[in-house]
């Protein structure tokens, strides 16, 4: 936060000045990687920020196949550079090296700078390559702010000059920023909230709610059971938090709003699958081939409280819902925007609670009960797969 904050002064100071300073924080870096002591000394303490990201993504149940370091970039990237220079693609421009896409309306799109440095579009040019030529991947998102909307229109269209005709499946999913309540996080200006901290108040708001619910079962819980339980509440949490708002809306984190499990959150979810599975410990869960024979059957009993009751407003409201997920799955693949799935899970949570208080599932008459159970596994199924496609787990006992 000090060397930023030295660089914004200069450059209010007057732009030499902040010129100057810019060059020099240049200079220390690249002696940085001149010096064996210093690079080793910098990949030390690289290692550290790796490991604590690991933990991070362990933590999200997060995994990465490969990763990517900027600073192993740079000369591959000038000799990509070097490479379609010589075929015409990139010109030189004022010193400079452009791809010229003014034909496009995207101007011109610097690959190198007049200092002879390669930019982030030089880099994304490379990584894009490899994935391409190297991973043989099929589809290429890139899920970054919208305030680089241009970039990547760029980098697409500088990938088509290149004569990768691929470059039709790579696809901006752009998105706005996630914000707290009082403004915007900056990791350069110190106030952005430490994932340790953050890890501690959600857990630590979920566990004051939990334990302020009269629920005797957890009596016997012991710490590595309800450290599981809140890790699994948390990531469900924050992953419905952050994916519940559209691609265009800013995120903001609210603890209180995305802990409630009363309110639109990921608890609520999790509490909503609990209620099903609490369900299926006294009934039985029905296999799937039973679950089919008793909706299919559900007509065919006789008297109103048989299995001719099964329908109610409820009960087809529940089912309805339930058979538009395909095409909700559908609408977030085609749109890389998952906060439809979000609130379709909400909704069908909600849908499952009033079915839940106005057609009791046990105590009504075996061929009622067992078509009210198989409906509740279909319920459990979709919430369950739909909480999964979110990155977050279920607990089946809250």
């Amino acid at each position: 936060r000090r060397a930023t904050d030295a660089l914004e002064e200069a450059r209010e100071r007057g732009e030499e000045r902040g010129t100057a300073l810019v060059a020099e924080v240049r200079t220390v870096l690249e002696g940085m990687r001149a010096d064996p002591e210093v690079e080793a000394l910098y990949r030390e303490t690289r290692q550290w920020c790796l490991d604590e990201f690991a933990e991070v993504y362990d933590w999200l149940g997060m995994h990465f196949d490969v990763d990517f370091f900027e600073s192993e970039l740079e000369q591959e990237g000038q000799r990509l550079v070097d490479e379609y220079l010589e075929k015409g693609i990139f010109v030189p421009s004022q010193g400079a090296v452009i791809c010229d896409l003014s034909d496009a309306d995207l101007g011109a799109a610097l690959v190198r700078k007049s200092d002879g440095t390669s930019l982030y579009l030089t880099w994304d040019l490379l990584l894009a390559k490899r994935k391409f030529d190297e991973h043989g991947i099929v589809r290429s998102l890139y899920v970054v702010g919208s305030e680089q909307i241009r970039h990547f229109r760029q980098l697409f269209a500088t990938l088509g000059r290149m004569g990768y005709e691929r470059a039709r499946d790579c696809r901006h999913v752009a998105h706005e920023l996630v914000m707290l309540p009082a403004g915007k996080m900056s990791s350069r200006q110190g106030t952005g909230v430490p994932f340790h901290e953050l890890r501690a108040r959600v857990e630590g708001a979920i566990e004051e709610k939990m334990r302020g619910e009269d629920r005797p079962q957890r009596a016997a819980w012991d710490r590595e059971r309800w450290d599981d339980t809140l890790r699994r509440i948390a990531v469900a949490c924050l992953r419905y938090g952050m994916l519940r708002v559209g691609n265009t809306t800013r995120v903001v984190f609210d603890i209180d709003a995305w802990t409630n499990p009363e309110g639109d959150s990921g608890a609520y979810l999790l509490y909503g699958i609990a209620r099903i599975c609490g369900i299926f410990r006294v009934g039985g869960r029905p296999e799937l081939a039973e679950l089919v024979r008793s909706i299919d059957s559900a007509g065919d009993g006789e008297g109103e409280g048989g299995a001719a009751a099964f329908g109610s407003d409820p009960e087809r409201r529940l089912m309805n819902h339930l058979l538009a997920y395909p095409r909700v799955l559908a609408e977030v693949e085609r749109d890389c925007d998952a906060s439809g799935l979000a609130a379709f899970l909400f909704e069908g949570v909600k849908e499952f609670n009033r079915f839940y208080h106005e057609c009791p599932v046990l105590k009504a008459d075996p061929g009622l009960r067992e078509a009210r159970l198989g409906l509740s596994v279909a319920a459990e199924r979709v919430f369950r797969h739909g909480v999964q496609l979110l990155g977050a787990e279920v607990v089946e006992e809250m």
